[in-house]
């Protein structure tokens, strides 16, 4: 037996004062005060990765989306009375009257960042806050401002994301999940690639997002302890609305709020059918069916009308009360919807082509969107909670399982089938449905964690069969709590990291911008320089230097007019002609820059219609730029 020291006692309450800290730690985790602070700190870490390093491309504008709402927005003239506004053949901020027929997005983003640039370039020309170089203010509503303002606002808006995405899954699976949600979803690198874009991606995620937070209210609404009223289908609907007017193909999500009106229905039904009396149960049904049509014609009604409001150029006429659909919208919608189908032959859809359904978007989802490990374990979260609604309907009903799954599986889902089926599978067409699948990963991580603290004399007493209980006894040994929190850490570790390194694009210098500054400095001016077209071609305008004739430094190649400017046009039919000018651009050119895989990937690799590129291409003496300008000068004359 081993007698303990004097000085072995004397130490003993050092030990204990060591785990003073973390007890205290515990005791504040467990805390009112605590999800708030966490909260507020993922905010500000979510802030940080979002609204930082906005000008990364040095105003360059490679996005051609981003470039496109740049140049409408930048064209916009706010009106000079709410009359004008609504007067779609007379107002300043319709796309359609400012020499943009062809304008497939929601206006509503449009119209958000045209008010805080007009704000700023105000604020701007009194203190000359930003500034494109010393002494020189930037045009906060002019091209190479308003971007700017765009992604400021495109980063703030998915900032309201990861708060909704708190309260959506604290509604839905309690405070701790709605924290780990926000924490998942704050470094999320597709969300972070959207966050530094001017495009209407994270307006719509957010207006999304938004409407599910009330399709959730509305739900739970017969629950005594969570009881909403009408307001909760008013605020469905206006949400449900201004979604619609950032992307109209997020109609599906009126599905979700006519699934909550059903889930509020039958709850309160099933409450009415509790009554014994038979007089009684008629009066109450009949009120309540009432009162559903009332809420619902209510949202529905909210819906139109904030989607009439921000979408006004839908619309033609010149007044709110004009509800026929304008020419300049339905030409646009039909012909983006031949391009969506496949239906429309453009070098940009080439890359689509021979594309596996649902493997490649949810691939792309999995590895790059989200990082691997979160991409299986939201997709897993997802399976997991669609098995429980399954087995809640049937062989073990659970009701309360069943409506907290019910919509955020039902959106996950529905959308990923819905955009799966075109022809294009964009990623950022994807991101309202990150949210949701986030939180149902965030929940399967504390799933497993109390079922790894769960006793399997806990199952029996709640009537699980010895079989079953055998088996999860198996699984949690070998899942213990331990392990469970480590799965959890390491998935937001690698999430976090996988983030991080991807916002290294933003804090390096674009590539294309320093191969423009390489070309300035060893190409010789008056050069031949041969681009792709359907590529933006280097050298860029940059540094006071102007590119291309005839102000600029080099020569495009020959067009067949005669004049200079022309590109490689390797998207047309492959046709004798063709070939012989691709020898006659190659042979025009004194240096060849090929910066992006868009020729190899969208037709070289996708379509066997092309062979001319497949023949020519072996032949190159030059490579794709990638991580950094690799572009050689050649001499072209043995190429025929």
């Amino acid at each position: 037996m081993i007698q303990k020291t004097e000085s072995d006692r004397s130490s003993a309450p050092r030990f204990d004062a060591m785990g003073e800290p973390f007890a205290a730690g515990r005791a504040w985790l467990r805390s009112d005060a605590a999800p708030h602070w966490i909260l507020v700190a993922l905010l500000v870490v979510a802030a940080l990765l979002r609204l930082t390093n906005l000008n990364w491309d040095q105003f360059a504008h490679i996005h051609p989306d981003e470039r496109h709402l740049t140049m409408v927005t930048s064209a916009m003239r706010l009106p000079a009375s709410l009359g004008q506004f609504f007067d779609s053949s007379q107002s300043p901020m319709n796309p359609y009257n400012i020499g943009y027929d062809f304008f497939v997005y929601g206006t509503l983003p449009l119209f958000i960042v045209r008010v805080v640039a007009e704000t700023a370039q105000t604020i701007n020309e009194f203190a000359s806050i930003w500034e494109s170089s010393p002494g020189v203010p930037i045009m906060m509503t002019g091209y190479d401002g308003v971007h700017l303002v765009g992604r400021f606002m495109s980063g703030l808006f998915d900032l309201g994301v990861v708060w909704l995405v708190y309260l959506i899954g604290r509604r839905l699976y309690g405070t701790r999940v709605g924290l780990l949600s926000a924490a998942l979803y704050t470094p999320a690198v597709l969300a972070l690639q959207q966050s530094h874009f001017y495009t209407v991606d994270t307006f719509a995620t957010f207006f999304a997002a938004m409407a599910f937070y009330f399709a959730v209210r509305v739900a739970q609404g017969a629950d005594p302890a969570r009881r909403s009223g009408w307001g909760a289908y008013v605020a469905l609907g206006a949400s449900l609305g201004a979604a619609l007017a950032c992307r109209i193909n997020l109609a599906p999500m009126a599905a979700i709020a006519l699934l909550a009106t059903g889930i509020r229905a039958w709850d309160e039904f099933a409450a009415a059918r509790a009554v014994r009396d038979r007089e009684v149960l008629l009066g109450w049904t009949s009120n309540m069916i009432q009162a559903t049509l009332f809420r619902l014609i209510l949202m529905v009604l909210l819906a139109g009308v904030t989607f009439r409001v921000f979408q006004p150029y839908a619309f033609g006429g010149n007044s709110l009360l004009s509800f026929s659909l304008s020419d300049g919208f339905r030409s646009s919608m039909r012909t983006i919807g031949y391009i969506i189908r496949g239906e429309a032959d453009q070098p940009p859809m080439h890359q689509w082509a021979n594309r596996t359904p649902f493997v490649f978007p949810w691939t792309n989802m999995v590895i790059w969107g989200m990082g691997l490990l979160l991409g299986l374990t939201s997709w897993a979260g997802w399976g997991v909670a669609a098995f429980q609604i399954v087995r809640g309907l049937t062989v073990r009903p659970n009701a309360e399982m069943v409506k907290a799954h019910l919509l955020p599986v039902a959106w996950v889902g529905g959308m990923f089938v819905y955009h799966s089926m075109q022809f294009s599978y964009t990623m950022r067409y994807y991101l309202p449905i990150y949210p949701m699948l986030i939180l149902l990963g965030a929940w399967l991580l504390w799933w497993l964690v109390d079922r790894a603290r769960a006793g399997a004399g806990d199952r029996v007493a709640a009537g699980v069969g010895r079989r079953w209980v055998g088996l999860q006894t198996g699984l949690r040994r070998l899942v213990t709590p331990g392990v469970a929190y480590a799965l959890m850490a390491v998935v937001v570790i690698a999430t976090t990291l996988w983030g991080w390194g991807f916002l290294a694009i933003y804090r390096r210098p674009l590539t294309r911008v320093d191969a423009s500054r390489w070309i300035y400095a060893n190409v010789p001016e008056g050069s031949v320089v041969a681009n792709e077209h359907w590529d933006d071609p280097l050298p860029f305008s940059i540094d006071g230097r102007s590119s291309f004739k005839p102000a600029g430094a080099y020569y495009g190649l020959t067009k067949e007019d005669g004049s200079r400017g022309g590109q490689i046009e390797n998207y047309g039919e492959d046709t004798p002609e063709k070939r012989e000018a691709i020898y006659r651009w190659l042979n025009d050119a004194d240096i060849l820059v090929i910066s992006s895989r868009n020729m190899v990937s969208g037709v070289v690799e996708r379509c066997s219609w092309q062979p001319t590129q497949l023949a020519i291409s072996p032949g190159r003496t030059i490579v794709p730029l990638r991580i950094d300008w690799i572009i050689r000068p050649f001499s072209s004359r043995s190429w025929k």
